[in-house]
């Protein structure tokens, strides 16, 4: 009995080895998720407020979810139940928006679906420290991440194609066969490993900490003291420029209004094209040619990160984001037809792809440097809640602006708080991230 245990035991371990690939299909069946509930609600002759609910209440309930799910993982150190878990909500929700018949039914489905999303992030992450050597910690996330990535893009291809020659509810049926052969994978591959880790090993460790965020931008470690927030929000002299505000401070304040920017944008991206006459297949296809772009940058920003000035990288990603922001807003006005569509494809793609990548790698970096002496697991979580406060307020304020004023006004104001976002960081010191061990190098 015991020597068959151990020989079953040895092959679970010889299959182990494939366990990241369990997110592959899962993340095909959630990439496209966001676009595809905001034409599904257009479709049921919702209409762009609708559409600012919805994703800004599935980013809502991914605050106290990531805390949620964080004390789970830590509390019960099963990593393949909670993937488990993790994986049959996600289809379940999915499988919900075939039935679904308003948009009331839709926004609860979505809000559902990102509560169990998140709960994978931790533990996939905890296993990776838990199953591979520290020396291979960079190596095995990069696999991770690489694979998340191309699963993410894969959805956006099926759903380029399946919107071409089918409806949305194909669709979703698709992306539903996909998640469960995630469940089935998990099962057969995911093994909890003898040597437990803590969501605090996530935070020590640069690679386990920007894969963790690229996977969901908000995660819960500690929550902060009064003595915290007092060092954090304490008044000091930083330079001649700006003489009362921590430096810290500032990179939270632009922290919060780069993503409430940046969220203005994207919520209603979709329901804009959508409205301006483009196919369901036509806005898959631009935001697809986005996402490419941006994992192809990712995996050189961080190595560029690394060589060059962090605050440098940083001003002109911003400088460049909002110059295609304000860009789209022109082609919203004035441009119709193919013009309308290729203009998008370009600049949407520079500004979510090769802007975003650089930005996003050199601000958590400087992030990461910047909290060493000070408490990083509250400091870190502090920074993922307020960028994710920014981004739930730039969703509900992109549906009311759009709604109110039109497309290419809030385009506009959403390039407005991206120029805000780069004048902060002018009046903050350059200090450069340490070349050793510092920055976070993009998986």
């Amino acid at each position: 009995m015991n020597e068959r245990a151990n020989t079953d035991l040895e092959g679970h371990k010889s299959l182990s080895k494939y366990w990241p690939y369990i997110t592959l299909p899962a993340n095909i069946a959630i990439g496209p998720i966001s676009a595809l509930i905001i034409l599904q609600i257009l479709a049921l002759n919702g209409n762009v407020l609708d559409a600012s609910y919805a994703i800004t209440l599935g980013t809502a309930i991914t605050i106290p979810a990531s805390y949620f799910w964080g004390k789970i993982s830590d509390i019960y150190n099963s990593r393949r139940r909670q993937i488990l878990v993790s994986y049959i909500g996600i289809t379940i929700c999915i499988a919900s928006l075939f039935f679904s018949k308003s948009v009331l039914e839709i926004i609860i489905a979505y809000m559902a679906l990102n509560f169990f999303s998140i709960a994978n992030a931790t533990p996939l992450n905890l296993l990776v420290m838990e199953s591979t050597k520290k020396e291979h910690w960079p190596s095995t996330f990069s696999k991770l991440q690489t694979i998340s990535s191309v699963g993410i893009t894969l959805g956006f291809v099926v759903a380029v194609f399946a919107t071409t020659s089918t409806s949305l509810s194909n669709l979703i049926l698709l992306l539903v066969t996909a998640s469960i052969i995630s469940i089935l994978m998990s099962n057969k591959l995911v093994w909890s490993p003898p040597i437990k880790a803590t969501r605090l090993s996530i935070i020590k460790n640069s690679f386990a900490f920007i894969s963790r965020m690229l996977m969901h931008p908000i995660i819960s470690v500690q929550e902060p003291t009064s003595k915290f927030f007092e060092r954090i929000f304490k008044l000091k002299r930083v330079s001649k420029r700006l003489e009362h505000t921590n430096y810290i401070t500032l990179l939270y304040i632009s922290g919060f209004i780069f993503f409430a920017g940046s969220a203005i944008l994207y919520t209603i991206y979709p329901a804009g094209l959508s409205q301006y006459g483009l196919k369901e297949s036509s806005v898959f296809f631009v935001l697809l040619f986005a996402l490419i772009l941006q994992t192809s940058t990712f995996f050189y920003s961080g190595r560029y990160v690394e060589s060059h000035l962090t605050h440098r990288i940083i001003k002109r990603s911003l400088i460049f984001r909002a110059v295609c922001y304000l860009l789209l807003a022109i082609s919203f006005i004035f441009l119709t037809g193919n013009s309308f569509f290729f203009a998008n494809v370009i600049f949407y793609a520079l500004a979510s792809g090769v802007a975003y990548s650089f930005y996003y790698t050199a601000s958590y970096s400087l992030v990461f440097k910047e909290l060493k002496g000070i408490d990083k697991g509250s400091g870190l979580g502090l920074y993922s809640t307020i960028t994710s406060l920014g981004t739930l307020v730039g969703a509900y304020l992109s549906g009311q602006l759009a709604y109110n004023y039109g497309y290419g006004a809030t385009f506009i104001m959403a390039g407005s708080l991206i120029f805000l976002t780069f004048y902060i960081y002018t009046l903050m010191p350059n200090r450069q991230v340490e070349k050793k061990g510092a920055a976070l190098v993009a998986v």
